[in-house]
């Protein structure tokens, strides 16, 4: 039965607390990206670089070319460092593109930020699952799953209630969009650094 089974799940979440924060901090990486793909990165792209729907295409290749160079490396990456270091260094370097990008506003730069980034998304997803399939049983982790891409829809749309408003379409206002957005992933980087600090 499915209600007992999200109950168990539940049950399962709240006596192993560190994976309950792992699962719901670990998705902001791309809880952001998503929400950023459609209200900040087009506006970000027409009033900031003063550029075209190219760019912005060209933009999510590089994307993708760099989830690509994720699948490659992050499994060999994961056999020397922890899950949940990795996914704080993902989530401080996603950060780190972002500012970077808005401080600098070249075209270069802007693609390699996309390649980057397109890296962290897809490493943080197979850290995260990584994480899920070395802690939680096998019958609950789907159950979980549902538990935390429910928190996730939560938060996205949080997020984008705030970038969808007016205001970050004026001008060069989109910068603070992103300004907002790094604070969101360094707010949910803290309690991962916590967790650590912690088996210190």
């Amino acid at each position: 039965d499915i209600i007992i089974q999200i109950k168990n799940s539940i049950l399962f979440l709240k006596k192993h607390k560190n994976i309950l924060v792992y699962g719901v901090c670990s998705q902001i990486i791309f809880a952001f990206l998503i929400v950023e793909l459609f209200t900040l990165l087009p506006l970000f792209v027409k009033n900031c670089l003063n550029e075209s729907l190219v760019i912005f295409s060209l933009a999510d290749v590089t994307y993708c070319i760099g989830a690509i160079v994720s699948g490659i490396i992050t499994m060999q990456i994961l056999k020397k460092i922890h899950t949940i270091d990795f996914t704080i260094l993902l989530i401080i370097i996603t950060g780190y593109s972002f500012l970077l990008m808005i401080i600098i506003k070249k075209l270069l730069v802007f693609f390699i930020a996309s390649f980057i980034i397109g890296i962290t998304n897809a490493s943080a997803r197979i850290t995260r699952m990584s994480y899920f399939f070395q802690r939680i049983p096998n019958h609950l982790i789907g159950r979980t799953n549902t538990i935390f891409n429910s928190i996730n829809s939560v938060i996205r749309n949080v997020l984008i209630f705030i970038f969808s408003y007016s205001w970050f379409s004026n001008s060069m206002n989109v910068v603070f969009g992103y300004k907002l957005g790094i604070v969101v992933l360094i707010v949910f980087t803290i309690p991962l650094i916590i967790i650590q600090l912690k088996k210190l």
